[in-house]
């Protein structure tokens, strides 16, 4: 932004006191009434956005951008030959030219014409050799110079550019041919101005209502006094004037689109000034931006909001991310479907198999349980609890404690019936005997020895669940091995692996809880005597009720 306005010294009638006007001051080194700088001697002369320029006899507020170009100041009187006062007649047009009718008419210079069309046109007549401005008089459009004429030249029968009594250009036939820069894209004009094509050359010209302020056109208004004039930019169009003798309504005049009839609105918008969204105004513009985002420093770009850290309504985690943001939830939720909440995640329901025996979903997470007699083994398997080697049995005295899957079992630690009787040796222990010399021995097995054991339900099958195993071998004795008694449904049966050991077979899958008592017995014979006999051993198989 540009201010320009012409300043004169002060021009009043001071007496022998000494006396000077307001806004001035009497400097005794110079003789003189000095002007006062009310910028430095006015506390806040100039409120919020405005600042403050000093000017003869008083000061004005203006916008921080706008600059000021100060005329040089004319040579300073004494006080005995300052004049009393200056009767210049208020002009609307510009330094160089007079007012005519409703349009501005450039002052002659010597032999030329200084100036450029305001309102309804400057008539600048040639005179003597050239026209120094836009002739168009004495057959010269343009610039002269010496006899020839830089545009068209209509006295010499010359299209081009005419230098001397010559054409530079392309040659067609006697003449030349201009070259549009305008529509061949060749020139360097600004979005804000128009190109417009003359013969041999081109201008960069701006629109009605906007003036050249630097290299762009902008939409003004131009405040003009008898002493100075000043240009401001519509969206910057507060003035502050605080010395009465500056502003009057005999010397101020307004220019303004909104009060001419000839200033017309660009749409600066066409020019792509902002990032995203661009508003036009009269005069001016506005920047926008998208959702999510905010204006820069400079009103025109626009940067990234966070919106994590401006309250959000994330329910849990908040992710700025460009131009908008992302909720996200922790382990254990997911995201609602208004993408703000998060809602437990039931872990249980996305599989069976997720603990080994039971899963409880909790908020944000999951937790496995195991039945009675287990224990949690890790965080998803359960183990069998022990309960005869933790000493929580309530087996009595007479009793052995036998661990199972999910219990215990007090068996008698006496077994035999008769007629069996207990016998202790050093190779086994309840090994229950049947006495020869009883008669009903005769068909039963001699020794019984009995064993227990505990199995999982659904135990995948064939599957081997126990050995046996002869405990002495004699010579020429050939052994045999059979389930005697309690495979009523044919879940078992024997594989025998040599002379002296044998294995129990699980052949179909039971589901407990449920206990099998099983004989098994080795027949052994000797065919060189005659002599054959039997051993069994009571096994106890406890089938748990779970699959663990």
């Amino acid at each position: 932004m540009l201010w320009h306005f012409s300043a004169y010294s002060q021009h009043c009638n001071l007496s022998l006191s000494q006396e000077c006007t307001d806004g001035y001051e009497w400097d005794v080194g110079s003789q003189h009434c000095k002007d006062i700088n009310e910028c430095q001697t006015t506390v806040e002369a100039c409120q919020g956005e405005m600042k403050c320029f000093n000017h003869y006899g008083g000061y004005l507020c203006l916008p921080h951008s706008a600059s000021v170009i100060t005329a040089p100041e004319p040579s300073r009187q004494s006080v005995a030959i300052l004049p009393v006062e200056s009767n210049e007649a208020f002009s609307p047009c510009p330094v160089g030219y007079d007012a005519q009718g409703e349009g501005c008419v450039g002052k002659a210079q010597g032999e030329g014409c200084v100036g450029k069309a305001l309102g309804e046109g400057c008539v600048c007549k040639a005179k003597g050799e050239g026209c120094v401005g836009e002739a168009k008089w004495e057959g010269c459009v343009g610039e002269a110079l010496g006899k020839g004429c830089v545009g068209e030249a209509l006295g010499e029968g010359c299209v081009g550019m005419a230098q001397g009594k010559g054409c530079v250009g392309k040659a067609q036939g006697e003449g030349c041919v201009d070259m549009d820069e305008c529509v061949l894209d060749l020139h360097d004009c600004q979005p804000s101005q128009q190109c417009v094509n003359t013969v041999g050359t081109y201008s960069c010209q701006c629109p009605d209502g906007y003036s050249k302020i630097g290299i762009e056109c902008v939409g003004e208004t131009a405040l003009s006094t008898s002493r100075f004039t000043f240009f401001i930019p519509l969206r910057l169009f507060t003035l502050f004037v605080f010395h009465p003798l500056l502003f009057s309504s005999r010397n101020l005049r307004i220019f303004h689109p909104l009060f001419h009839p000839l200033l017309a609105d660009i749409d600066e918008c066409r020019y792509r000034y902002c990032q995203h969204h661009c508003v036009n105004i009269p005069g001016s513009f506005s920047c926008e931006c998208e959702p999510g985002f905010q204006l820069a420093g400079n009103n025109r770009s626009c940067v990234d909001v966070n919106e994590c850290e401006m309250g959000v309504p994330c329910q849990q985690k908040c992710y700025n991310t460009y131009g908008t943001f992302l909720c996200r939830c922790e382990p254990g939720y997911k995201l609602g479907p208004d993408g703000h909440s998060c809602n437990d995640v039931d872990e249980c329901s996305y599989s069976s198999y997720m603990c080994q025996f039971q899963c409880v979903n909790d908020p944000g997470r999951f937790s496995c349980i195991c039945p009675e007699g287990y224990q949690l083994q890790g965080t998803r398997l359960c183990q069998d609890v022990n309960e005869c080697e933790t000493d929580i049995d309530q087996c009595g005295e007479g009793q052995t404690c036998i661990n199972i899957h999910g219990g215990y079992q007090c068996t008698d630690s006496n077994r035999c019936r008769e007629p069996y009787v207990l016998t202790r040796t050093l190779l086994s222990d309840n090994r229950c005997v049947c006495p020869v010399i009883k008669p009903e021995c005769r068909d039963l097995p001699f020794s019984i020895v009995h064993r227990y054991m505990s199995i999982t339900s659904e135990r995948s099958v064939p599957s081997d669940i126990f050995q046996i195993q002869a405990t002495r071998v004699y010579p020429g004795v050939y052994n045999t091995f059979r389930i005697r008694s309690g495979d009523h449904n044919g879940e078992f049966y024997i594989r025998q692996m040599n002379n002296f050991s044998a294995v129990l077979v699980l052949d179909r899958a039971v589901t407990g809880p449920i206990e099998y008592t099983l004989d098994l017995e080795m027949v052994s014979v000797n065919p060189l005597i005659s002599y054959q006999t039997s051993s069994a051993l009571r096994l106890s198989v406890f089938v748990g009720p779970y699959t663990f």
